[in-house]
């Protein structure tokens, strides 16, 4: 009985040129006396319908990567992550629990400038305020217009942004899981 020299796996025919487990190139010389758990029972691949073990990442033939070997990741977490999260301005979540940490990390830091955008515009509208008494004795408050339409606009690209990531984040669930079927 062999097993593979890189991750211990059983070698279920000698002369399997690729280990089923982490696909490395096998030859006879490369094999180790490590215990793995008990072969299942067989299933094909859809490379070259070769029959290999169904807990097999790699084809033990051609080498190919099987269908069925990834983590399945749950709808609704990424879902909350995305949706929820999201609205609090903290965008990218769902993407790095889905493992796509580039796109996650750079949404994750525009999302945090559109809110640190947002606050500065509300907070130099609020300063700019210029309070008014009319004839009557009446107060009212005039704004510089300005900084309530970069706010409009900042508060439009963040909404813009955070529904794009939902709907992004929905589609890559969508890529993992059928690499995971």
């Amino acid at each position: 009985m062999a097993f593979c020299y890189k991750c211990g796996a059983k070698i279920v025919n000698e002369g399997d040129p690729f280990c089923s487990n982490c696909g490395a190139k096998v030859a006879p010389s490369e094999v180790s006396p490590a215990p793995v758990s008990q072969i299942e029972s067989k299933t094909h691949c859809p490379n070259c319908k070769s029959e290999v073990n169904p807990r097999a990442q790699f084809c033990w033939h051609c080498g190919g990567k099987l269908q069925g070997t990834g983590e399945i990741k749950s709808k609704k977490v990424v879902l909350v992550l995305a949706i929820l999260v999201g609205l609090l301005g903290i965008l990218g979540m769902g993407h790095l629990y889905l493992g796509r940490l580039t796109r996650g990390f750079v949404l994750l830091f525009v999302g945090l400038a559109i809110e640190v955008l947002n606050w500065v515009f509300i907070i130099a509208l609020y300063s700019s305020r210029q309070k008014q008494v009319d004839y009557f004795n009446r107060t009212t408050y005039s704004y510089n217009n300005g900084w309530l339409v970069g706010l409009i606009l900042v508060g439009i690209v963040g909404i813009a942004l955070w529904i794009w990531q939902i709907f992004d984040a929905r589609r890559i669930y969508r890529e993992v899981n059928s690499d995971s079927i």
